[in-house]
């Protein structure tokens, strides 16, 4: 309750709580209270809210997209090119490295293992190893005017097989070393200079002297004719 006088007569007046309308019991005196609160303003709306598209960035994520997949194909493709060579490496295929359609020429450090190529060419060398290269050459046929050659420090092995050369089967030279094993077939010469070494071949014979030189003998000698004892026939003399 707020007490409140009225206007016109002074008489006291008890009103409830939330009036501000009040009408004197006294003198009917309407009279009006403190103005009412103003009612709360109404909570302002959100602003709307504005999702702006990068058409440019989604296109350049695209575009990153696009060249990321591209690089991976890539990559993979590497991966499996270059672990195939690794595994045929490894184990020692490298039949499909060299076929005997051109010379196989190795230098470096390079290593290769060769069985049942047959290769035949009618000028240079069909099998050229140089620098630290190491070849095995198994049950292989080689046909040239030089069928292996050999310089600086390559290693060269020939299993079975045979080498055929119209200048040399086996041209070797600087430190290189050829080495022959099993029944392998070796036709022509073979050559051999500076600190080369070929092993498993027979060297050459060495061609005999034109003559022997006689003894030198002191002295005169005097050959005397063999005369017949003359009762010796003529038939026992044939025989």
């Amino acid at each position: 309750m707020q007490a409140q006088n009225c206007p016109r007569c002074g008489a006291a007046a008890q009103i409830p709580p939330g009036v501000y309308s009040y009408e004197c019991i006294y003198c009917k005196t309407p009279f009006q209270l403190a103005a009412p609160p103003a009612p709360p303003a109404p909570e302002p709306e959100p602003p709307p809210r504005v999702i702006v598209v990068d058409h440019g960035a989604s296109y350049r994520s695209g575009w990153s997209m696009y060249w990321m997949l591209r690089f991976g194909v890539a990559v993979i493709a590497l991966v499996v090119t270059t672990g195939g060579w690794a595994w045929h490496r490894l184990r020692g295929d490298d039949d499909d490295i060299w076929d005997g359609t051109e010379p196989l020429a190795c230098d470096g450090n390079d290593e290769f293992d060769v069985t049942g190529i047959k290769a035949t060419f009618t000028a240079g060398a069909a099998l050229i190893a140089s620098g630290n290269c190491h070849v095995t050459c198994k049950d292989c046929a080689l046909k040239a005017p030089i069928a292996v050659q050999a310089s600086g420090n390559a290693q060269i092995i020939l299993v079975n097989g045979s080498a055929e050369g119209t200048e040399a089967s086996i041209s070797a030279s600087d430190n290189a070393r050829v080495e022959v094993r099993g029944n392998a077939s070796i036709i022509g010469s073979t050559k051999q200079v500076a600190n080369a070494k070929i092993i498993g071949v027979a060297p050459p014979a060495t061609p005999p002297a034109a003559a022997a030189a006689a003894p030198a003998v002191s002295g005169h000698i005097t050959q005397h004719p063999t005369i017949p004892h003359p009762t010796t026939s003529a038939s026992a003399r044939k025989k």
